[in-house]
């Protein structure tokens, strides 16, 4: 992997609006329980009439069906899966929504379902994205979605208003959208401020292996789930000019990269926990202080000017071990009223953070500035001729630059997209970047500088692969097939299924096994770096 890095000083205006939603400061379990804990999700396809529209030769629905089952593969018992399908046999929105609750991901049963679905009636999306939001709050997990649709809302609602309804309520909601064909991309604003809303990925596809990545990366999010703790420093402030410092642990939840449209006209949401008074009612704010807040990227530079994400905590743990959550303010300057008493204040901009441990004294109005010691860093990625690969093609993980006991890296960020700034706390860190759902991976060590902006270029040498088995060569393939993609040395590279299957391999050589029914049939390939090839495997 070849990188070229441009640094380039980050002034406020350049940073444009595009913001993580991050850092929440989190229970003292032990990192290697936090990390055993099994991400869950609800996952909502389009099964409406729209998706029986070809894309580039398998109807939407089942290109769907394809990527879904070769996820289902990867991820059997590793996930906890609920499924939402919205669509049914009438012409009018009366069919409502099919359900399976979630529970642990058993791949040839989620996959039978997918495919049993036939396209058919109107696409009643707020009625699904509701009924999956009730569905994670009844299990008790933070409600997570994926939602894969082939447009917007036929039914008379508006999916972007509901979710900003939810998301007051349940500020931890996040919902991956991925906008599937040409109806996908007519209501590409509708489906993305879904996902901007709740801190989502968002994602269009207009064919079969588009589809495939972008599940790919959706189930990446899903799976990478709230990273293990991480120790962050709480800056103590007691009087002017003194600070003493302590620990606390932190972690920060999944988020992705969006893109804010500021036409709200503020963009500010308080949700805040008042204990009752004597008579049952919340406690009357007359004893509160304001706390002006604001944060620059270094000491002495300008304030940040975009949306910052603060979160105000009780200084003390509760009895589980957690932190309670008083107060959350989405805006770059805020005034926060607070009574008397110790707490901590969470600045996240992106991936950056800071946290202090704040005093509030009685009818004394202070003010606080965060320096976050930040900068930023942009991903982008070229064939080894220099040509520019689509951004959505390629994900990015950012990993801690130290190694554990056992020789494994902190996760920061993952799944994130090339042509985004991502802000991170000045340090080392490793990226490792994928083109695709496979081996093709490059990785390398980067530096991010305070107040800097810094550019990598990645060489990707990966190749696109479609793989069908058919009964003579050049025939039509065969639906019900299962695939495994071994590497010359034997070991396993890939599973999926589907007719039609497409993956990114690295260069070299393979063998590949497609199994239907009781009968396999293998079959040696070799791949080139940029070299897009279809493998036909003969049932002989």
């Amino acid at each position: 992997m070849t990188l070229r890095r441009i640094n380039t000083q980050l002034r406020a205006g350049c940073f444009w609006t595009v913001w993580l939603l991050a850092l929440i400061v989190a229970t003292a379990q032990p990192e290697n329980a936090r990390a055993s804990e099994t991400s869950s999700a609800v996952l909502l396809v389009d099964s409406s009439a729209r998706m029986a529209g070809k894309i580039g030769g398998p109807t939407a629905l089942v290109a769907v069906g394809d990527a879904l089952a070769s996820n289902f593969v990867s991820y059997d018992s590793k996930l906890n899966l609920g499924l939402v399908t919205f669509g049914g046999a009438g012409k009018g929105c009366s069919a409502a929504t099919k359900a399976m609750p979630i529970r642990p991901l058993k791949a040839a049963t989620y996959a039978q379902r997918i495919a049993g679905l036939k396209p058919s009636g109107k696409a009643s999306l707020s009625f699904a994205l509701n009924s999956a939001v009730a569905m994670s709050m009844k299990s008790s997990i933070a409600p997570t979605l994926v939602l894969l649709s082939g447009g917007g809302d036929q039914c008379g609602g508006n999916p972007c208003n509901l979710v900003a309804a939810l998301e007051k309520q349940e500020p931890n909601l996040t919902v991956h959208v991925i906008a599937i064909g040409k109806g996908g991309r007519n209501a590409a604003k509708t489906l993305k401020c879904v996902a901007d809303k709740t801190g989502g990925q968002f994602q269009t596809a207009g064919n079969s292996a588009e589809i495939a990545a972008a599940v790919a990366t959706a189930f990446q999010a899903v799976a990478a789930g709230p990273p293990a703790p991480e120790a962050a420093q709480v800056v103590t402030t007691t009087e002017a000019g003194q600070e003493t410092n302590s620990e606390v642990t932190t972690s920060a939840g999944w988020t992705s990269e969006a893109t804010i449209e500021d036409d709200a006209g503020g963009q500010t949401i308080v949700i805040e926990r008042t204990a009752p008074g004597p008579d049952g009612t919340a406690k009357a704010a007359l004893d509160q202080t304001p706390l002006h807040l604001t944060a620059s990227l270094v000491e002495n530079g300008r304030a940040i000017p975009t949306e910052l994400v603060w979160r105000v905590y009780a200084a003390k743990r509760s009895r589980g071990g957690k932190y309670k959550l008083l107060k959350t303010v989405k805006k770059p300057a805020p005034v926060v009223q607070l009574s008397p008493g110790e707490y901590l204040v969470n600045a996240a901009y992106g991936r950056a953070h800071l946290t202090k441990r704040i005093t509030i004294e009685p009818d004394t109005p202070s003010e606080e500035r965060f320096v976050l010691n930040a900068g930023g860093l942009r991903f982008q990625a070229v064939w080894p001729n220099g040509q520019k690969l689509p951004d959505q093609s390629v994900t990015y993980d950012i990993l801690s630059d130290e190694k554990d006991q056992f020789g494994k890296r902190q996760p920061i960020m993952t799944g994130a997209r090339g042509g985004l700034i991502i802000r991170l706390n000045a340090g080392l860190y490793h990226i490792s970047s994928s083109y695709g759902d496979a081996n093709a991976v490059a990785e390398a060590d980067v530096t991010v500088e305070a107040g800097k902006l810094t550019d990598i270029t990645v060489n990707h040498g990966g190749a696109r692969v479609t793989f069908k088995l058919v009964l003579q060569p050049g025939g039509e393939a065969l639906a019900g097939t299962r695939w495994r993609i071994a590497d010359a040395n034997g070991q396993l590279v890939k599973e999926s299924a589907g007719a039609l299957p497409t993956h990114i391999l690295a260069a070299g050589r393979y063998t590949v096994m497609a199994l239907r029914g009781t009968q396999k049939f293998a079959r040696e390939f070799q791949i080139k770096p940029g070299e897009a090839r279809q493998i036909e495997v003969v049932a002989r």
